[in-house]
Order: structure tokens, then sequence, then C-alpha cells
């Protein structure tokens, strides 16, 4: 994490050449074993504690922004919606709830940080069906 200097947040990251979790998601070919899934979702949850422990909460954890290195470990990137939690206190946020493209509503909830951890397991286990 850097400041530049006009004092906006930079981070800095390796480059990473094995693509998106959801790339390897949703490509049917490559197997992709419990253990495996597993492993991927500790990187995340590891990743995501770390940036909770300098009070920067994601607001955008999918696996688009899950990067697999050429190890098989994955990295959380794409801080584009990150915020700096300053306060101790949970942030309100509007929050758009969709049933489809047509029908939409807006309700109030709290975000903290175990808001997105506990998106975490949506990125490892759901995997599309294989059609027969």
């Amino acid at each position: 994490l850097l400041l530049d200097k006009d004092n906006q947040m930079c981070f800095l990251v390796d480059y990473i050449a094995g693509g998106t979790l959801k790339n390897i998601i949703h490509d049917l070919s490559i197997p992709l074993t419990w253990l495996q899934r597993l492993r991927y979702a500790k990187d995340i949850a590891a990743g995501m504690e770390y940036l909770h422990s300098c009070n920067i909460i994601h607001r955008d954890l999918n696996s688009s922004n899950c990067l697999v290195k050429s190890d098989g470990h994955v990295v959380v990137a794409d801080f584009g919606l990150s915020r700096i939690n300053l306060e101790d206190d949970d942030d309100n946020v509007n929050t758009q709830i969709s049933d489809g493209p047509s029908s939409s509503s807006f309700r109030r909830e709290q975000r903290s940080t175990s808001t997105t951890i506990t998106s975490n397991g949506n990125i490892v286990v759901v995997r599309p069906k294989t059609r027969r």
C-alpha cells in the first residue's frame, strides 16, 4: 500500500500470469478438486484477513477479482471499490438487490469486514453444471 504525491491510495502488486479464478471455475476442462477449492478459499480468506488487518474493506470480492498464480495460489486483486475504514463502526451502505433484469429494489444494510468473508464461499464452491 502506497500513497502517491496527492495522497491517493495505490497498491503495488506482482504481475500474475495465471488468469482469474472465474476463468478456472468456468473452464470445465480444468479439474477442480474439493482440496483445490479449499486451498483457493484459504488463500482468499488469508488475503482478506490481511486487508482487514490494515482496515481496508475490499467491497467487490468475486472470482473475477481473484488471480491465480503459476504455483496455484490465489491472490485478491482489483481494489477499485476498496475503502479504508477509519472508524470502528460498521459502515451503512445502500445495496441493490435484484431478482432479474427487470425487477430491483434497494435496502439499507450493514457492511463490515465480515460481509466480504461471508461472500468467500460462493467464489469457489459454485461451478456451472456440465451439459450432457
